[in-house]
């Protein structure tokens, strides 16, 4: 399998107001707007200490992933009423500044990589994992990060590069057009392990 024609931005439905006026900002920029974070506090602490090699702090980038039905979606699966996905234009990746990660970029052993190295080299295949299960912890711990692995964009991605958003219940749509969302608005339970 090849890497497919979307990226992934895994947030809060309350925030798609501000992310229709200001984008989809970092987590550093995102601090000085109201908004509703989903994020696990553990794993904030160590993104925020993280450097990219020749770049600029982990939180200073916006983070995509590859695939949306991951790990940080199951850990955040409860909260699939409140939470949507947004589909983001792979043409970011020609970004300038950006940096790809194999796997969760808050690991210790993470890589990273131009995108152009990076679309030829990561394992899409094992990217796109249905699950990251294993009787090896070794082994599921190593899936559960390349299943995590990232899109990291300098400090924010405008708004029009977002193509659609996903969410796990129809009902949940109308949200959507109450905020005047003008990109379509796709039921897919699956991705919210529903």
């Amino acid at each position: 399998m090849s890497f497919r024609n979307e990226l992934f931005y895994i947030t809060h439905i309350e925030n798609i107001p501000s992310i229709m006026k200001n984008g989809i900002m970092c987590y550093e920029r995102a601090k000085n707007l109201k908004h509703k974070s989903i994020a696990l506090e553990e794993v904030q602490e160590r993104r925020d200490r993280k450097r990219i090699p020749n770049g600029r702090l982990l939180h200073e980038y916006v983070n995509l992933y590859f695939n949306p039905r991951n790990p940080m979606m199951y850990k955040r699966r409860a909260y699939y009423k409140e939470i949507c996905v947004l589909s983001v234009n792979p043409i970011i990746l020609e970004y300038e500044g950006v940096v790809v990660s194999d796997m969760n970029a808050a690991r210790e052993l993470c890589k990273f990589l131009e995108p152009k190295v990076a679309l030829t080299t990561l394992d899409f295949n094992e990217i796109y994992s249905e699950n990251w299960n294993s009787v090896e912890f070794e082994e599921k711990y190593r899936l559960r990060g390349s299943l995590c692995a990232e899109v990291l964009i300098p400090d924010k991605v405008p708004y029009e590069y977002i193509q659609c958003a996903y969410v796990a219940k129809d009902e949940l749509k109308n949200i959507f057009k109450e905020y005047g969302f003008d990109k379509p608005v796709q039921v897919k339970p699956y991705i919210f392990f529903r």
